[in-house]
C-alpha cells in the first residue's frame, strides 16, 4: 500500500512539473501566436458571427489561399489589385455586419489588423506588401478558431 502511495505522489508531481505547452496541442499554440488579442467567449466558446461576416472572411480566405505569392514576386501591381479586392470585401463585410454586442467588439478586434494590411497591400513597399499578406493569410486562417 505504501509503495503505491509513493508511485502516484511521483506520478502526479511528475505530471504537475511538465511544461504547460507540452499539454497544449501545436495547433493552439501557432494560433495564439498569430492572434494572441484574441479570446473566447466568456464560457470559453467560440463567438457568434452573422451570416455575412462569416460570407466575407470565406471570401477573403479564399482570395489569400488563391495569390500565389511565389508567381508574384516583385510584382507590385498584383498585391496592390490583390489589396483593392480586400478592401473591398472589408466594405461589403462592415455595410452587411448586423452583429452587436461583445461578439462585434471582438470582431472588430480581429479585424483591426487585417484592416491595417490590406492598406500595407495597396501602397508601393513590395517587402511590406510580402510581409502584409503573409500576415493577412495567418489570420484569417485563424477565424474559425475563435468565431463560428
Amino acid at each position: 500500500m505504501k509503495q503505491l502511495f509513493i508511485l502516484l505522489f511521483f506520478v502526479g508531481f511528475t505530471y504537475s512539473c511538465t511544461n504547460e505547452t507540452d499539454r497544449i496541442p501545436a495547433t493552439e499554440i501557432q494560433e495564439a501566436a498569430v492572434a494572441p488579442d484574441l479570446k473566447l467567449d466568456p464560457n470559453n466558446q467560440k463567438w457568434r458571427a452573422d451570416e455575412p461576416t462569416s460570407a466575407s472572411i470565406e471570401s477573403m480566405q479564399q482570395l489569400m489561399n488563391a495569390f500565389d505569392t511565389g508567381k508574384n514576386v516583385g510584382d507590385i501591381v498584383a498585391f496592390q489589385e490583390l489589396g483593392k479586392t480586400m478592401n473591398g470585401e472589408m466594405n461589403t463585410l462592415f455595410r452587411q455586419c448586423t452583429m452587436t454586442g461583445p461578439a462585434h467588439d471582438e470582431l472588430h478586434t480581429f479585424l483591426t489588423p487585417i484592416m491595417k494590411d490590406v492598406k500595407i497591400l495597396q501602397g508601393s513597399n513590395i517587402e511590406a506588401s510580402t510581409a502584409a499578406q503573409l500576415r493577412l493569410k495567418d489570420r484569417l486562417a485563424v477565424f474559425q478558431t475563435f468565431f463560428e
